[in-house]
């Protein structure tokens, strides 16, 4: 029967030509990029880099390291390739250019805010090259508020102990996350070591001070928010002469066993009764 006919050399012909037809344009998108470059069988590999987020203003620095020589296509082994990098598109108004735009790792400066592309074609120097590009956006610059700090209010403490200072109470307006430094700029007398010494820790914007002398202890805090330091906050710590013990029945220790107010506490003074309360 006609319809039973089995394909013919015409039609295997013809479904050659169709197939032929419709790879050509597949090959065509391999072989071109985004400046058009290309070759016989282009095997040569361009990588622009990864995409980067700056800031208005910034030196951007480009890196095509990773692209590669290919196989084939007339390549000899030990080919090096050649780099050339162009704009495609720059933001309304940028002046900006590539220093060294036929290096590796070219710059430019990033002058105004928006999306800058460039296209990096590499080439091996027989007529085999090949395209890829970068993307870099440029953000506005914000203006930074300077933190604020705040040491907590003035102390005073029982000479022989500590003092914890809390400067939690610090702030930034921008939200930024902050870094504290605490410093004793002026303590009484010579004391031992250093005014840094005696500020036993520091973590989360706390810190404990450990008088060494009866006196005060001028302490300063200062805040940063990454970008810049606030101004110093400081306070003063007072570390006062513990107070004489108060004896509750008015009599001085003696053979009796007599109670005595001490640091707040009740303490006998008989030695086998010596003990706090």
């Amino acid at each position: 029967m006609a319809g039973d006919r089995k394909p013919g050399t015409a039609d295997l012909q013809k479904t050659s030509r169709i197939s032929f037809a419709l790879c050509v344009p597949f090959f065509a998108l391999l072989l071109f990029g985004c400046g058009g470059g290309g070759g016989y069988f282009n095997l040569q590999i361009a990588d622009a880099g990864s995409d980067q987020i700056v800031r208005a203003g910034d030196q951007v620095t480009l890196d095509g390291s990773a692209s590669k020589v290919g196989i084939g296509g007339g390549t000899s082994p030990g080919t090096m390739l050649t780099y050339n990098w162009s704009f495609t598109l720059k933001p309304a108004g940028s002046t900006a250019a590539l220093y060294d735009q036929t290096a590796m790792n070219p710059t430019f400066t990033a002058d105004r805010a928006g999306t800058y592309t460039v296209c990096l074609t590499v080439s091996d120097g027989s007529g085999n090259s090949a395209d890829d590009s970068v993307t870099i956006i440029a953000t506005e610059i914000v203006a930074n508020s300077a933190p604020v700090a705040v040491a907590g209010p003035d102390r005073t403490v029982t000479f022989g102990m500590s003092v914890e200072l809390d400067g939690g109470g610090s702030y930034d307006a921008d939200g930024d996350p902050l870094t504290y430094k605490w410093n004793v700029i002026e303590k009484p007398g010579p004391g031992f070591g250093e005014p840094e010494s005696l500020l036993l820790s520091e973590a989360e914007g706390k810190t404990t001070l450990n008088p060494d002398a009866v006196g005060a202890y001028t302490i300063q805090l200062v805040v940063n928010d990454g970008m810049v330091d606030s101004a110093a906050d400081i306070i003063v710590v007072t570390a006062a002469t513990p107070a004489p013990p108060v004896f509750i029945n008015g009599d001085p220790p003696g053979i009796g066993n007599h109670r005595m107010l001490y640091h707040g506490r009740i303490r006998y003074a008989h030695p086998r009764l010596d003990d706090y309360r």
